[in-house]
């Protein structure tokens, strides 16, 4: 990553006048000065090391000597001993911007010097990301998935793309199914899961695993409502449910129950079950999934 040093910040304890109605009007003076530029938001990129350079005074004429130094960015805090020096001292300190941040994000420092009487003055420096990760666009999906044990035609299934779309129990491009059987209620499948055959064959419908897409399916236990396109980026699956029959998908689903699922694509998405009918054999649902397969910067 390169190392850019952009801004140098002077922080400089200044003594005030000492009153018994206030003990602690004594406090340092702090203040950020660009580097050879009269901008106040440094420009930076995902990734990036931005260098501050941080020189410290104390305030020697009322007996204060320099403690602590604070950074923080409102996530992440490190502090910096200082030793009590008595004499002005320069630290230098290394901020790496994200390699997962929006373009356009204004991330604030605060820089706090703290001394010896614990007097305390903060500053802020600001940095602005000119690029970021740009993640997926988020698809928002409604639609009912059914299962009619006598007819693949009539069977639909989940295909992603890009908008979202029903296709029947013949469709190649298929990306979430859904069966019910006796006594392992509702399923939620990848196309490919021989638990769909085996439901089917019940009634001597044959469906075929063969050219079927292979989407990975595991329960989500995050908030559904909170999705964002980075959220849905971060989505792993390292272990794929199985059914009680073959293949991936999860039995047993009900009302309210997430599920996350990658296409064969590698569109990562989110599934929420909204309602069931047993009569029918049909699920409601709600989907969130990705447009394409990959973030890039």
């Amino acid at each position: 990553m390169k190392k850019v040093s952009i801004l140098f910040l002077s922080l400089i304890a200044i003594g005030s006048v000492f009153t018994s109605c206030n003990p602690n009007s004594d406090s340092p003076d702090i203040s950020v000065t660009p580097y050879n530029t009269t901008i106040y938001y440094v420009p930076a990129k995902a990734g990036q090391v931005v260098t501050f350079t941080v020189v410290m005074t104390p305030d020697v004429v009322n007996g204060s000597e320099l403690m602590t130094l604070k950074i923080t960015d409102g996530t992440n805090e490190t502090t910096m001993d200082l030793g009590g020096a008595n004499v002005q001292i320069t630290k230098t300190f290394d901020y790496t911007v994200s390699e997962t941040i929006n373009t356009e994000t204004t991330i604030t420092l605060t820089f706090e010097v703290i001394d010896t009487k614990q007097n305390a003055k903060d500053t802020k420096a600001y940095i602005e990301v000119t690029e970021g990760t740009t993640f997926p666009q988020l698809v928002s999906y409604n639609g009912t998935l059914n299962y009619i044990s006598t007819s693949l035609n009539n069977t639909m299934m989940l295909i992603c793309g890009s908008t979202g779309s029903m296709g029947d129990g013949n469709s190649s491009n298929a990306d979430i199914a859904f069966v019910w059987q006796d006594g392992n209620g509702y399923s939620v499948c990848s196309p490919d899961a021989g638990w769909i055959t085996e439901c089917y064959s019940y009634n001597n419908v044959v469906y075929s695993t063969s050219g079927k897409n292979h989407t990975k399916i595991a329960p989500y236990s995050g908030d559904f409502y909170a999705l964002t396109a980075q959220v849905l980026e971060g989505i792993t699956i390292s272990s794929e449910s199985q059914l009680t029959g073959a293949g991936t998908g999860i039995n047993n689903v009900s009302n309210g129950d997430l599920i996350a699922y990658i296409t064969a694509d590698g569109q990562k998405g989110v599934l929420k079950v909204v309602s069931n009918s047993k009569t029918s054999k049909y699920m409601q649902f709600e989907t969130k999934f990705q447009t394409s397969n990959s973030a890039g910067k």
